[in-house]
Order: structure tokens, then sequence, then C-alpha cells
């Protein structure tokens, strides 16, 4: 999301709170939200794009190569993050997973052809009906290589660049106020809701305690994000 009323990069790494950080950001921004899939809406589900932004999901590195050079090289970088761990466990057991929802992708695909044909959805959100995955040992192990990590999003020529500021998904509001006073902007029209929050119908702690799945995400590419965004290493 390019913030060009602050001078402000937001990467927006998938499962850290980032469609309610762009709710209350979409005002900085000449960016306009876009409603292309069948279950988007105009506050939990929305696409955004801008004249450099072609995907809300959008890595820094895509930014440089769209912005010309004097205009990227006076932008400050703002960054959500999440628990790794904890961000895969909420990708897993997500609606928009493709692996686990094979009867939601098959819409989603057959509604992407149909906006790019046609420009309009042949299924509408009564079909997206949301059916927690089943979990395996076997599976979530192999899940983890499938998800990108949240330091590839700062990564430039191989390098992780330091970003300006983060907001912390455990501490969402707060790094959210902290941030916008740098700017002088008052905090409290900022919206206290989350959106796309699920309670798992699922011990957690079973993923979160299980010493094969800890022994993976140490030898995955998330490892690094602890270090990146000063996690507590697991």
């Amino acid at each position: 999301m390019y913030l060009d009323k602050l001078k402000v990069i937001y990467l927006h790494p998938p499962k850290t709170g980032g469609t309610f950080i762009e709710n209350n950001l979409i005002n900085y921004s000449n960016e306009k939200k876009t409603f292309k899939e069948g279950f988007s809406d105009n506050q939990n589900m929305f696409g955004l794009e801008g004249v450099y932004t072609k995907n809300k999901h959008q890595y820094l590195y895509d930014y440089k190569k769209l912005m010309p050079e004097k205009v990227f090289v006076d932008l400050k970088i703002l960054i959500s993050v999440r628990e790794p761990l904890d961000r895969i466990i909420s990708y897993y057991f997500g609606a928009a997973d493709k692996r686990n929802q094979k009867i939601f992708s098959l819409f989603k695909n057959i509604n992407n052809f149909s906006q790019k044909k046609f420009n309009k959805n042949i299924f509408g959100k009564i079909f997206y009906r949301y059916k927690q995955p089943k979990y395996t040992e076997k599976d979530f192990i192999n899940f983890i290589n499938l998800v990108s990590n949240q330091s590839d999003f700062l990564k430039i020529d191989g390098k992780i660049l330091k970003p300006d500021y983060l907001i912390n998904f455990s501490k969402m509001n707060n790094d959210l106020e902290k941030f916008l006073r740098q700017y002088n902007i008052k905090t409290t029209k900022i919206s206290k809701n989350k959106y796309n929050v699920r309670q798992y119908q699922f011990d957690i702690s079973q993923i979160k305690n299980n010493k094969n799945i800890l022994e993976a995400i140490r030898n995955s590419h998330h490892y690094v994000d602890y270090k990146t965004f000063n996690f507590e290493n697991i």
C-alpha cells in the first residue's frame, strides 16, 4: 500500500492484521479498494490497486521496480508482522487456503476467469462457506514450506532492509497509534475491531507444543523472521 500523503510504503504480509491496518490508513492513500472476488466487501475482504500497487500483498522489491527512483528513495517503510508460528497456524486454518479448501478454490478460480472476461462474478458470497480444515502433523509440517515468510517482503537484492516502522499483531492498536503520532495524526478514529478473526475449533496447543513442528520451523525459511523482527525464539 502506497501512502502517498505520508510518503510511506506499507507492506502487508498475509495474516498479520493488514486488513485492519488498511482500513485505518486508506484515507492517506490515493489507492482504491477493489472488489473483484465473489466474497469481497468494503470492510473484511477487498483488494487494493493504485499506480504503484498491483496487489495488497506486494513486496518492497516490486515497489522499487515500479516506482521512479527519485520517489522510492524518499519513502519510509512500514510493515505489519506476527509471531511466525501463530501466523502459519492462522494461514493453515484460513478460509482462503486453497490447499485445504478445494471447493472454495474452484469458485474463486471461476470468478477470477469471469472477472477477466466479463467483469463480474458468477458466484457470490453465499457460495464461500468456511469449513475448518482437518489437522494432521504431517500436513502442517508440509504446509510450513508452502507459506512465504515475512522477511522476504523487505528483501531487495538479497538483503533484508530494516523497516522504519513496525506493527506487531499482538499489540496492533498501540503500534498503529504510535505510527500515526509520528505524523501528528489524531488516533481517536482508529477502528478497534479486527477483521477476519476466527475462533479455532481446535486446541492449537497441540501444534505449539509439538516438538516435530517446532523443529520444522527452526529448519525452515520462517526462522529468519524471529531474528529480523525480534520475536522470542522457539
